[in-house]
This record gives C-alpha cells, sequence and structure tokens, in this order.
C-alpha cells in the first residue's frame, strides 16, 4: 500500500429542480441510463430500502466496462455512500458520496466526493 496514490475529487453543480426530486433520480440507478449519458444498463442486485447493490454497465475511454457498486442511502440527510465491490484498475479502491442541498427558489446543489487509490 505504500505506492498508492489517494485521489479527492469533489464536484458541485446547481440544479433547477428542488432538492427532493434530484435525490430520488439519484436514488434510482434503474433510470440513470435515461440522463446519465455514459450509463447502457443498470440491473439492481439487492436492495432493502436503505442498502442498495447493482451491477452497471457504461461506456469509458470508447470501450464498454462493468462493475458493481454498493450504496447506503439516506434520504433525510438527501446522502448516498456508495463503492464499488471490484474496482477497475489502476485503482485499488474507489468510494464517494452524493450529496444534495436545497436551495432558494426551488433550486439544488448536486455535489459528488469521489475517492479513489491508485
Amino acid at each position: 500500500m505504500s505506492g498508492e496514490r489517494v485521489q479527492h475529487t469533489s464536484y458541485s453543480v446547481d440544479v433547477a429542480a428542488p432538492a427532493g426530486v434530484v435525490y430520488a433520480l439519484l436514488a434510482d440507478t434503474t433510470q440513470w441510463p435515461l440522463f446519465v449519458p455514459p450509463s447502457i444498463h443498470v440491473e439492481r442486485l439487492d436492495f432493502d430500502g436503505t442498502h442498495d447493490r447493482f451491477g452497471m454497465w457504461a461506456t469509458a475511454g470508447g470501450t464498454v466496462t462493468s462493475w458493481v457498486s454498493r450504496r447506503s442511502l439516506d434520504p433525510a440527510r438527501r446522502t448516498i455512500d456508495f463503492h464499488q465491490e471490484v474496482p477497475a484498475p489502476p485503482a485499488t479502491a474507489l468510494s464517494g458520496r452524493w450529496e444534495v442541498a436545497e436551495l432558494a427558489g426551488g433550486r439544488s446543489r448536486l455535489t459528488l466526493h469521489h475517492l479513489s487509490l491508485i
């Protein structure tokens, strides 16, 4: 592990939609191919209302790749923590958090925190 590098990235965007609507779209991974351009197909493997496990196929670097992720959903805080079970090389770990914050005027701020070990 001494040769691994930690990469932490955060992205935020203001959205012209209420925070509850934005959170609901993120929470339902089966709908991602409709609005997340690299997504091709998402298959829910397990879901108990709070914990989610799904397989995803997406384009990356001109090829189709797939992985399985686990998530913990917190609708009250509008956060979703996630990690890939087996990340694609060169990453040895990949995880993060989605946060949806309510703004004035029916708008919201969507933030993605992304952490990987390479």
